[in-house]
């Protein structure tokens, strides 16, 4: 549920909920497992990251091998690159 505490306690709909410590969500990984019936594939498994703070979408891939490399990397890989994280890190 998309809500917010406020002042008085209660909740505002169509806001994101934010933990006390004040930390936010900067970005999310979407993985998809597919579906299999046996040795064959109905849906691929896939995959996409989506970054929050500079607002851009890795992805998405498709495969068993594809979504478990990108996985295993893309954070790394979208921190090396992402445009708002170089900003404040100057």
């Amino acid at each position: 549920m998309t809500d917010k505490p406020t002042a008085a306690g209660g909740r505002s709909p169509g806001r994101p909920a934010r933990p006390a410590d004040g930390r936010a969500v900067a970005a999310a990984l979407f993985v998809d497992l597919g579906e299999s019936r046996g040795d064959q594939w109905i849906r691929q498994p896939r995959a996409r990251y989506e970054c929050l703070r500079c607002r851009t979408a890795e992805g998405p891939v498709h495969g068993q091998a594809a979504v478990a490399n990108f996985t295993r990397s893309i954070k790394a890989e979208h921190h090396s690159r992402c445009t708002a994280i170089q900003e404040h890190s100057s």
